[in-house]
């Protein structure tokens, strides 16, 4: 029992050991800030989740591209502010993959432009 449990543990810190984030956007270049807004938030990717109008695998895409959007820096502001902010749009995008009910809600808060943009966004 011991030895079946040990292994099953193991497989699971291998998953999720390789479980990542995308690299890199929808024209093949490196993800940043930018081509993440470009993919996810200005085009219509960010509003199909948001009326409930998308695929399970455009959700899963705006989950993967808010955990990227995570683990990069702002180009000003707050870190912590960042955190808070990124983790409130994870949240959102994983509601959204889970078919929560207050997914819509969640996501409209979380993507709010001008609470990113005004702390966030260089001049």
């Amino acid at each position: 029992m011991m030895k079946t449990t040990s292994v099953m543990l193991t497989l699971t810190a291998f998953c999720l050991t390789f479980t990542v984030t995308p690299s890199h956007g929808q024209d093949g270049e490196p993800l940043t800030i930018k081509s993440i807004m470009k993919d996810a938030f200005k085009g219509p990717l960010v509003k199909k989740v948001g009326k409930g109008d998308a695929t399970a695998e455009e959700k899963q895409q705006l989950l993967d591209y808010s955990k990227a959007m995570q683990g990069l820096m702002p180009p000003k502001g707050d870190a912590e502010s960042w955190k808070d902010k990124t983790a409130a749009m994870v949240e959102a995008a994983q509601a959204a993959v889970d078919g929560k009910e207050d997914a819509s809600s969640l996501l409209m808060k979380a993507t709010n432009c001008a609470a990113c943009h005004t702390p966030h966004k260089p001049s």
